[in-house]
């Protein structure tokens, strides 16, 4: 067994104050008999994950300890209470979040976190009646079968701020490289919009992994219909002043364009997922997107390509998921093609952006969608991307003030955050402007698009106590 100086589960609010403590080691109410952690093992898959390790599976055994036999009883229920707690939250319920807090005994590493999920399905302490010794009752050998996240957690190691920049630009925040392989909290903050809207939130923990074109510098490649720049009026916020207007001349079921350069992400990343924001000129006809990429070869018949996306069929600004590709040989052009059912011409379909994510463990995608209930509080209107969750068990969004009620929630589709060494963490809030034509949102005055920054704050991670 390892040997802890202490050992206890805590009860933390959202700003991390501990509420109540199960304290194991210090002989009052409880004194521990047997703990050694499970290494946690890496994860098989990052979809719907919390991070690079899983879960594990816990045995800790204990004593009880009362000044009477009813105390040494109550003491026990609220030991089983404090798991319960913590199942609550890992359903998502309303509840404050339980950790394990470790030292270890002459150690240097500072006091380490992991969040307890619960007991095991099914668990329940065996029912020992209490026994008098000397001046105190004992419960013994009290056997407690827990899941907990699978990496400890240190104190933060550093944390940086990034620049603030235009909601859909990319915001950097500089940290020291580190060693270990390390968790990141990101938060994106100081949002000035004065309304929200559907999106996604990107990160990465290298600059390069992100890419933003604005579509209209690609160019038509002369197959039907059309594909050309158009100015866009300055209300909409679109990123460069022009956007790429697709239109479908009587006949024409099929456009096609292609970009003015190539992609520059390092081929060490051999896929990239594909984002934009498109805007049909009304709710009919039905068009969909796709993407495709060529090696930087050129040849015709050498290239990889995404599904075939719908557009939504409203007229209005709508931020879609393209899909993923992967580099051939190297990374060379994307090629965007347009597909609109017959009816009536002509029709249009404009785009302003198109962002590229490079696919890594560090990488993460957080959409923004609508229809769901989000738990609103107070302060900031903040998206906090947090490994220790200390109050919410995905990413969540909390209103400005009462007036401003923010009603999209923020969902992780893969790991909720980031595990790097790197010496930087980039993020883009990507989000339109949710009423009618606007590219993005807006910020108090209405005159500029909305602003964000980052904000990077790491906790070195330790696979077990050292």
């Amino acid at each position: 067994m390892i040997p802890f100086s202490y050992l206890a589960f805590v009860q933390v609010n959202a700003a991390g104050t501990i509420i109540d403590e199960w304290s194991l080691t210090d002989g009052t109410r409880y004194a521990l008999e047997e703990y050694a952690p499970v290494v946690a093992p890496i994860r098989r898959s990052r979809m719907g994950g919390s991070g690079d390790y899983g879960e594990v599976s816990e045995v800790l055994t204990l004593h009880v300890i009362g000044g009477t036999a009813t105390q040494a009883v109550a003491n026990l229920e609220s030991l089983i209470g404090a798991l319960d707690q913590a199942a609550a939250w890992a359903r998502d319920e309303t509840a404050s979040v339980i950790q394990l807090r470790a030292q270890v005994l002459g150690g240097t590493v500072g006091e380490l976190a992991s969040v307890v999920l619960g007991a095991e399905p099914d668990e329940s302490p065996a029912d020992v009646a209490p026994t008098q010794d000397g001046a105190c009752w004992y419960i013994r050998g009290v056997t407690l079968r827990f899941r907990r996240r699978g990496l400890w957690l240190a104190p933060t190691a550093d944390a940086a701020t990034g620049a603030t920049v235009n909601i859909g630009e990319i915001s950097t925040a500089s940290v020291a490289a580190h060693s270990t392989l390390s968790p990141c909290r990101v938060i994106v903050e100081e949002i000035d919009a004065t309304n929200g809207g559907y999106g996604f939130f990107l990160g990465a923990a290298r600059a390069a992994q992100l890419q933003i074109w604005n579509v209209a510098v690609m160019t038509n490649t002369g197959t039907a219909g059309a594909a050309v720049s158009t100015a866009e009026s300055a209300g909409n916020y679109s990123r460069s002043g022009n956007i790429l207007r697709f239109t479908a001349a009587s006949g024409a079921t099929s456009m096609r364009c292609v970009s003015g350069v190539a992609i520059t992400i390092p081929n060490t990343d051999a896929v990239v997922h594909v984002f934009c924001n498109v805007r049909p000129a009304s709710a009919t006809p039905a068009w969909d997107l796709q993407i495709r990429h060529y090696d930087t070869f050129g040849f015709p018949s050498v290239y990889q390509e995404g599904p075939r996306v719908a557009v939504p069929q409203v007229a209005a600004v709508s931020m879609l998921y393209l899909g993923r590709v992967a580099r051939v040989e190297s990374w060379g052009a994307l090629e965007l093609i347009a597909r609109v059912s017959a009816a009536s011409y002509p029709q249009t379909l404009d785009l302003d952006t198109i962002v590229l994510l490079a696919d890594d463990p560090t990488a993460m995608i957080i959409g923004v969608f609508a229809g769901e209930k989000v738990r609103l509080g107070s302060g900031e209107w903040v998206v906090s991307v947090d490994p220790r969750a200390l109050s919410a068990i995905t990413p969540a969004v909390t209103q400005r003030s009462s007036g401003d009620v923010l009603t999209f929630p923020f969902q992780a589709i893969g790991d909720g955050w980031p595990q790097q060494q790197g010496a930087a963490m980039s993020s883009l809030l990507y989000i339109d402007g949710l009423t009618g034509p606007r590219w993005r949102a807006t910020n108090l005055a209405q005159t500029l698009p909305a602003t964000v920054r980052t904000l990077v704050r790491r906790a070195k991670g330790y696979r077990v106590p050292q």
